[in-house]
């Protein structure tokens, strides 16, 4: 029972019948069919042969020997006329949509091309929903550099100008290339070579820290991720850098190890000895035990004083609210307190 199959099948059938009978009739024609001693030997086959047949059966219907249709020739040509008139409505619209189509197709493969026509980035897959809204296409790139917001509402410019309607066009970014990672890391900008530390003059951890918080500025990273910091722990191995971003969401995994050995690149230590690690954005739900509760609030201001990048927002019917406010202190600015009639809501955010 899936009507569009059954639909697209019989305006199918159709179209080919009404065809296959317009060409015969011409055909017909074409050979002389249509003259009165050939019609006069063909009624007179039919009276003597062709009583028990299918079409005689049709044309003993009640009403239709009144309506003329089978005895006239221009009544038949009418009939057949019609059909085709009927079969014309929804072909129509389905030529409609595939001209529609066609000019999706025509625009998303520019866009493909203009994503590629650096050979920096490459189109993995795409996929289209086209509805009476418009039309959303997400793309999965593995591209060597980051496009930006700017240029995607660029293609989505492109792409709506071809097609003459919304385009909505959805990067699902992979920071990779067609090479190894390794590769990808030499291409990338913010190499340095470690810097050379006098034995006599070692540089403070204040200096440190602040080389590393300029090298990790300089990242690349797409427009949905903030990076807030990064750490050097040094052992008995070589230093191990890891690089703290904020996102909704995680990062795949080769753009997380990417992101790690830029990171790592830029400081000027082993690429692999370094990792990178998430701090999710967005809201929590607080549970409605109160030390989870208090456990959930503990865990967010600290990841908010840990990063200055950082803030908090507490919404929520206020008399439930008012419980958590204990455990948010020394936040200052970095919390806002936005009451409503919903449930109790923690949101990590970036300032």
């Amino acid at each position: 029972w899936n009507w569009p199959l059954i639909k697209g099948s019989l305006l199918l059938f159709g179209a080919n019948l009404g065809g296959i009978v317009i060409m015969g009739m011409l055909a017909f024609l074409a050979v002389g069919m249509h003259r009165q001693d050939v019609r006069d030997a063909a009624r007179k086959w039919h009276r003597t042969e062709t009583q028990h047949t299918f079409g005689a059966r049709v044309a003993s219907l009640p009403g239709l020997r009144q309506l003329g249709v089978f005895a006239s020739p221009w009544g038949r040509v009418a009939l057949v006329a019609a059909f085709v008139g009927a079969v014309s409505l929804p072909l129509s619209s389905s030529l409609t949509q595939v001209v529609r189509e066609t000019k999706i197709e025509d625009a998303l493969r520019r866009i493909s091309e203009d994503i590629e026509s650096e050979d920096l980035a490459s189109v993995l897959s795409r996929d289209v929903s086209i509805s009476d809204g418009g039309t959303v296409a997400e793309f999965r790139v593995a591209t060597t550099r980051w496009i930006t917001d700017d240029e995607r509402r660029a293609l989505e410019r492109e792409a709506s100008e071809v097609t003459g309607e919304n385009v909505e066009i959805r990067l699902e970014q992979v920071l990779a290339s067609r090479g190894a990672l390794d590769d990808i890391a030499d291409m990338l900008p913010g190499e340095a070579p470690t810097p050379a530390i006098p034995d006599a003059d070692p540089p403070s951890v204040d200096a440190v820290r602040a080389r590393v918080a300029d090298a990790l500025d300089a990242l690349a990273v797409p427009d949905s991720v903030r990076v807030l910091g990064g750490e050097i722990g040094v052992g008995d191995g070589p230093p191990a850098l890891t690089v703290t971003y904020a996102a909704r969401r995680p990062l795949s995994a080769d753009a997380s190890q990417l992101l790690a050995r830029q990171a790592a690149l830029a400081v000027g230590v082993p690429p692999e000895s370094a990792r990178a690690q998430l701090v999710r954005l967005g809201a929590r739900a607080v549970p409605s035990d109160s030390a989870d509760a208090a456990r959930l609030a503990r865990q967010l201001v600290a990841a908010a004083r840990r990063y200055p990048g950082l803030g908090l927002v507490l919404s929520g019917d206020s008399t439930r609210t008012a419980r958590l406010r204990p455990h948010l202190g020394g936040l200052g600015g970095m919390l806002a307190i936005r009451p409503d009639s919903t449930a109790p809501r923690l949101t990590l955010r970036l300032r």
